[in-house]
């Protein structure tokens, strides 16, 4: 039998405006079982209730792609812009 260990991470802020926005970026670290493989998932959720998944394991180095992710998207202000536009 196998349990699944799962690790969450979150975070979002309030932002108005009109359109489709990005308003939540979640991490999600899944583990199988001890010792094996951990995936890291990337939920990115928006003000229409739309939801995007995404997948971003890197053997063995899934925390720091997590933050690089949290990162990138604070850094370059993610939340509050619209998915739609991905090539900004």
């Amino acid at each position: 039998m196998y349990h699944a260990t799962i690790h969450t991470s979150t975070f979002s802020t309030q932002e108005r405006g009109e359109g489709l926005k990005i308003i939540n970026i979640e991490t999600f670290f899944v583990q199988i079982a001890p010792r094996l493989r951990t995936w890291l998932f990337v939920k990115v959720s928006t003000d229409a209730g739309v939801h995007g998944w995404g997948e971003g394991t890197l053997e063995g180095k899934e925390q720091i792609v997590a933050a690089a992710i949290r990162g990138y998207a604070e850094q370059h202000g993610i939340i509050g812009m619209d998915p739609r536009q991905s090539e900004r």
